[in-house]
This record gives structure tokens, C-alpha cells and sequence, in this order.
């Protein structure tokens, strides 16, 4: 095999193409594969820098200058092999091992529902839902029954032809009694499982660095 095959390797070069055209899909295999390829080549430069001197090389000024530029051009790329590796491996835990904490963090930078409120608890992820929001809800401190603002009041029709109050007023009534603690009875929780979260926050992740190139690593 020729000493240049040896120092360009031609399977990672094809493997290092196919991760930079990868998509949010495939991006998580197409890593692997690539570290898996990066490390035997690795492996294979570390065993050239213990080749034995050539014998020539000994009386040979040239010969040992020619030695020595081969053995510094493997050293040069075991180091970039190594930082590509360390890189690689940090980019895929960015997306296959994220905390909790993490993905709100990542919900937040990458404004989620177009939120930049999404916090961690110990039961998942959550943002708070403002009076205006499509989902919000009022959930009855102390017991089961939800009250939503839609129905707010069922009309029925009255003896002559009015309109009078129909089951949905008690719904009503309680809605405005609800709201009137600012800040706290005004506002519902939209809520994330610990596996939604990662799973949501590994795909904004692929998404974004596949478009651009932003990573959560450093």
C-alpha cells in the first residue's frame, strides 16, 4: 500500500461527505459510522509512527530527513484524526444524551411554539400558557373539574323567544371568580414528559445544525 493511502484515507474522506449531506434523519447513524471509520484509521496511524529506521537512513542525511518529514506528516494526522473524533463524538451526545434541563434550554434557544419559556421540573418540561393562548385552561385548585373558557355560557331559548342561561353558566360565573387572582389563577401550564422533551429537543438540535450548522456542545 502506498504511504499516501495510508495518510488519506479514502473510506472516511467518503464517510466525512455523507455526514455533511446527512439529514435530521440519519445524521445520528451517519455519526457512528463515522467514528467507527475515524477510529481504525486512527489506530492504523499510531502503528506507522513505530515503524522501524530504515537502515539507508542511518548514513543518510537525506534518508533521515526524509524519515523524520514521513514520521512528523503521521503525527500531524493522528492530531487532526483525534480532534475530529473528540468533535464527532461531542456532536452526537448533543443530540442522543440530553438531560432535562437541557431541553428546556434547547426548547428556549430555538423558541419552540415560539416560546421562550420552557422550564425543567422532576416530571418533565413546562411553559406557561397566557390567558390568550389557544390551549389555556383552568384547572380547579382542590379537585378534578376543569373549566375552560370555551363554553363559557350555552344559551337556550327563552318563553318569548330570549335567550337564558343554560348549563354553561356556572362554568362562566366560576371563570370570572377564578381570574381574579392576577398572576396566578389567569394562566394554565403546558406540559412535556422527561422523553418529549429530549425527544423534541434531539430533533430541534438535528435540525438546526443540519440548516445551520448550530451546535449545543463546546
Amino acid at each position: 500500500m502506498k504511504f499516501i493511502n495510508l495518510l488519506i484515507n479514502e473510506h472516511v474522506l467518503k464517510a466525512e461527505l455523507a455526514l455533511n449531506e446527512a439529514t435530521a434523519d440519519n445524521i445520528v447513524e451517519l455519526c457512528r459510522t463515522y467514528l467507527q471509520l475515524l477510529a481504525e484509521y486512527r489506530d492504523r496511524l499510531r502503528g506507522l509512527r513505530n515503524m522501524p529506521e530504515i537502515d539507508i537512513a542511518q548514513t543518510s542525511a537525506l534518508g533521515r530527513e526524509l524519515v523524520e518529514q514521513a514520521r512528523k506528516a503521521v503525527r500531524e494526522s493522528v492530531e487532526v484524526t483525534v480532534r475530529e473524533h473528540n468533535r464527532t463524538t461531542a456532536l452526537l451526545k448533543s443530540f442522543i444524551l440530553i438531560t432535562n434541563r437541557q431541553a428546556a434550554e434547547t426548547l428556549n434557544a430555538l423558541k419552540f411554539k415560539d416560546a421562550e419559556n420552557w422550564e425543567a421540573s422532576s416530571s418533565g418540561v413546562h411553559r406557561i400558557l397566557s390567558k390568550e393562548s389557544p390551549k389555556f385552561r383552568l384547572a380547579v385548585m382542590g379537585s378534578n373539574k376543569i373549566v375552560t373558557t370555551e363554553p363559557a355560557l350555552s344559551e337556550q331559548p327563552g318563553p318569548s323567544g330570549s335567550h337564558s342561561a343554560g348549563p354553561g353558566i356556572e362554568h362562566l360565573n366560576f371563570y370570572r371568580s377564578y381570574r381574579e387572582e392576577p398572576g396566578i389563577n389567569d394562566r394554565s401550564v403546558e406540559k412535556l414528559t422527561v422523553e418529549e422533551a429530549v425527544d423534541i429537543a434531539s430533533r430541534l438540535r438535528r435540525e438546526a445544525y443540519i440548516d445551520c450548522k448550530i451546535t449545543f456542545f463546546k
